[in-house]
């Protein structure tokens, strides 16, 4: 699709776009329809979701990387203590979650938190 056909309708295009609107009109309906020139046509309102562009904290793939080599060779019933290190508590609980769901697949460790000691304690149930 080149740029002319996105920013104008052909004479087609505007023609089914506005029978289209017609016909919603005519059974009663709320809509909301943006052409695409960005136009709003209908009753409903609508909010454009705001994106918010936040930086991570850590490059992709590092926390995940941080706890495989914590937890890659446990066997069932092995239990592990994972510093909390620069990730943080929450971080590394959910991590564990992920990466164990990613190697022996879904519920197959549990953790708790040892605040006292700063660690994440993980057993491999699966």
């Amino acid at each position: 699709m080149n740029q002319s056909t996105v920013l104008e309708l052909s004479q087609i295009q505007e023609n089914t776009f506005k029978r289209a609107i017609v016909l919603l009109d005519s059974m009663k309906c709320v809509y909301a329809i943006l052409d695409p020139l960005g136009n709003k046509h209908g009753t409903l309102n609508i909010n454009r979701p705001k994106r918010i562009n936040k930086l991570p904290l850590h490059p992709r793939g590092q926390r995940s990387a941080y706890i495989r080599k914590h937890i890659e060779n446990m066997s069932v019933g092995d239990v592990v203590q994972i510093p909390f290190d620069k990730f943080g508590r929450a971080a590394i609980q959910a991590s564990v979650a992920s990466t164990g769901l990613r190697l022996w697949g879904a519920c197959s460790v549990t953790s708790t938190v040892i605040r006292d000691r700063q660690v994440v304690e993980v057993m491999r149930i699966i």
